[in-house]
């Protein structure tokens, strides 16, 4: 995960199956952590990990709404553009 850029963009509402929150999405084989200086909640697969593109389900602190999804770009991907 070191090798991921701070890239994080925000997209879409919340979806019916996402309701239950984060502890659903962990129960389901997502990695669920607190992260950023809100300390909202992410879940994502660890099979994405080495993608060009990781998506990351981002929930509000307490882990009960869906606020989006953010789309993480490799480092080396993205590198040179500021």
């Amino acid at each position: 995960m070191a090798a991921l850029a701070a890239i994080i963009l925000f997209a879409g509402s919340a979806s019916v199956h996402a309701e239950a929150g984060a502890g659903k999405f962990s129960k389901a084989g997502y990695l669920c952590f607190p992260a950023g200086p809100s300390n909202f909640t992410h879940c994502l697969l660890e099979r994405h990990f080495g993608n060009p593109v990781i998506p990351v389900k981002g929930f509000s602190p307490d882990g009960n709404k869906l606020l989006g999804t953010e789309q993480l770009l490799r480092e080396d991907i993205y590198a040179g553009h500021h």
